[in-house]
């Protein structure tokens, strides 16, 4: 999934794929799934900002870790555009980079790429509840055999159906789906 966002009186590419994980895993040395789930800080804090019509206090503005805004933006428009230079080079390339105006465009960019086209993940009941890290996505990922070429043209969501889909094929236990009677069976019967 693409979008193109004007900033600074330039057309910037976005890109959301089920590569971004690794590219923002090689270039910072963080978990993206962790620090994806950063942002939902962020939009709490706006929604409790508009809902008591004030402005963030110093201590909520100090517990968000802007640094990481920047990087998933970053991530997103090198997905978009290898050519992209290095994060400070990039952001350095803008007079301005109106941060709080962006993720708000991004974050549906990004929900959409991790959303899967399942009704319900489903788990095998042992790993109920752990929580999904870039190391665990990639290490399935090479698992059920998508290489980094798939991870580009795939989103988040897009590797989740596939590896459901994988573990429900290659599934031993699973069980045989009813079928209707033939007179065959009805005779040994």
């Amino acid at each position: 999934m693409e979008k193109t966002i004007p900033i600074d009186g330039k057309k910037v590419k976005f890109k959301a794929a089920g590569g971004n994980a690794l590219r923002y895993k090689m270039q910072f040395g963080r978990d993206f799934m962790v620090d994806i789930a950063k942002m939902d800080d962020l939009t709490k804090l706006k929604v409790n900002i508009q809902k008591d019509d004030r402005q963030p206090t110093y201590e909520e503005i100090k517990s968000l870790d802007m640094e990481v805004f920047y990087n998933i933006a970053w991530v997103l428009a090198k997905t978009a555009d290898d050519s992209i230079p290095e994060p400070l080079t990039w952001l350095d390339s803008f007079e301005t980079f109106p941060l709080m105006e962006i993720l708000p465009e991004l974050g549906p960019l990004i929900a959409a790429s991790m959303g899967t086209s399942k009704k319900k993940i489903k788990s095998d009941g042992e790993s109920e509840g752990e929580k999904l890290t870039t190391d665990s996505f990639l290490v399935i990922c090479k698992q059920v055999g998508l290489t980094l070429s798939d991870l580009d043209n795939m989103t988040i969501g897009m590797c989740v159906d596939y590896i459901e889909e994988y573990i429900e094929f290659n599934n031993p236990k699973k069980k045989e789906k009813a079928r209707k009677a033939t007179q065959e069976d009805f005779d040994r019967f």
